[in-house]
């Protein structure tokens, strides 16, 4: 009996679940073929839809290539139209009095584009469509639909096009509208410098002179302001709009004399006012500024020429240089810092009747 079982048990080594080693290596052989047949049915399935896609794509192909040769087979129609959807919506077919209409408004956008062109403006700057290219797609879509007699075989792709064409020429109008807002912004600013006015620099090198600590201006200057300065300031108080010159005396760092003794605070208002500018003393640069424009100021109100503009003279004294910038002081005697500065502006009223004008 001991015999028997350990017979039996010998008879048990190699067992896994009652199989042998071979039996259990069939049975996994055979579970990986039917897993290999199942990826190879599902790739299967995909080849045959990838290769009814190929084929839709290329009967839509084909369609688009009839639909351009129908359309005139102008490679530039072709690329402002764009390519046909296949499967899209079969909307209403446009009547050619919607395609009419489409190219009246972009006949109006063509004139508008000339009287752009005459009033100096580049459409192209405005990142405007070509209305030239516009014009030439509505007139051969308008030859489309008068010559069409029976819808075409692809009559459907040929609507889609001519609907994205009349969308796009509906954007267009709206662009129109857009740029005759701002010809009519341009037209209302025509004529009118956006930039602001020049400064005007009377020097002592071009024959503006005074005197050494006096504001009493040469005889040369005086005739120089009559002549040329106001006849200056009357153009660009026409062109900039303005009403107001300020006209600035500047000094260098030469001190006046420890023997000046001032008498503005006593005779500024009344030489303003008439009083010979003779009858003025400065005793510092601050001072002299100030009469020299006075003195300048005079001369300017004086011509008929500047009637409505106010003239105010003002000082800046030596404090700044030739460059418009303050100075660092401790100079002594520079010629070319003895200047008269006028500089031209509007007043408070002028500005704001202006804004509220626009």
């Amino acid at each position: 009996m001991a015999d028997v079982a350990r017979d039996r048990r010998a008879d048990r080594r190699g067992l896994v679940l009652g199989l042998t080693m071979a039996e259990i290596m069939l049975l996994l052989v055979f579970c990986l073929l039917i897993a290999l047949a199942a990826l190879l049915q599902r790739e299967r399935a995909a080849t045959t839809a990838a290769e009814k896609r190929v084929a839709e794509l290329e009967r839509a192909e084909a369609g688009s290539r009839d639909l351009l040769a129908r359309l005139g087979g102008t490679e530039a129609l072709a690329n402002r139209l764009g390519p046909v959807a296949p499967g899209a919506a079969d909307p209403a077919r446009p009547s050619a009095a919607a395609i009419d209409d489409a190219w009246t408004r972009l006949v109006a956008g063509a004139g508008l584009a000339s009287r752009l062109a005459e009033a100096g403006v580049d459409p192209a700057d405005l990142e405007r469509r070509d209305v030239a290219a516009d014009l030439a797609l509505a007139d051969a879509a308008r030859a489309v639909v008068a010559a069409a007699g029976e819808p075409p075989p692809d009559a459907a792709g040929a609507r889609v096009a001519l609907d994205r064409a009349l969308d796009r020429l509906g954007a267009a109008e709206a662009r129109g509208d857009a740029l005759a807002r701002e010809v009519a912004a341009l037209s209302a600013r025509a004529g009118r410098p956006v930039d602001l006015p020049p400064i005007l620099m009377l020097r002592e090198d071009a024959g503006f002179r005074f005197g050494s600590g006096s504001a009493v201006p040469s005889a040369r200057a005086s005739e120089k302001l009559r002549t040329e300065t106001i006849a200056t300031l009357r153009d660009l108080v026409d062109r900039y709009d303005v009403d107001v010159v300020e006209v600035i005396g500047h000094t260098d760092d030469q001190p006046v004399g420890t023997t000046h003794v001032s008498n503005l605070d006593q005779n500024l208002v009344g030489v303003v006012g008439g009083r010979p500018i003779e009858t003025l003393s400065a005793a510092d640069n601050a001072g002299l500024g100030l009469a020299r424009a006075v003195s300048v100021a005079r001369i300017l109100k004086s011509d008929p020429r500047l009637a409505g503009v106010e003239i105010l003279p003002l000082s800046a004294a030596q404090l700044v240089g030739t460059d418009g910038r303050l100075t660092a002081g401790g100079g002594g005697a520079e010629p070319e810092r003895r200047r008269i500065e006028i500089r031209l502006r509007r007043s408070v009223d002028r500005r704001e009747a202006s804004d509220a004008g626009r």
